[in-house]
């Protein structure tokens, strides 16, 4: 898998996760170093608007790409739809 695959995962990851996502597990995943990915998350949120850093990993903010954290809980469903706390 070359960069840009591994960025769109990561992207697709994110914007499905329930949670905010670590970097240590993304990089797990991805077969490459946290250090790798922090450096392809500052790609992605520099081009990806709705991506968010929280001290618990990396999320999607919009609703419309079904994230939405607040407090690292989601507050939209996949749906767009605010969620009740």
């Amino acid at each position: 898998m070359n960069t840009a695959e591994r960025r769109n995962e990561i992207l697709n990851v994110l914007q499905n996760a329930d949670a905010p996502v670590a970097a240590r597990k993304l990089a797990s995943q991805f077969g490459v170093s946290r250090q790798v990915i922090v450096q392809d998350m500052a790609v992605i949120r520099a081009s990806t608007p709705g991506i968010l850093s929280t001290t618990r990993g990396y999320g999607s903010d919009s609703c419309s790409d079904s994230g939405n954290f607040i407090n690292n809980k989601r507050i939209c469903d996949t749906a767009g739809q605010q969620l009740r706390p």
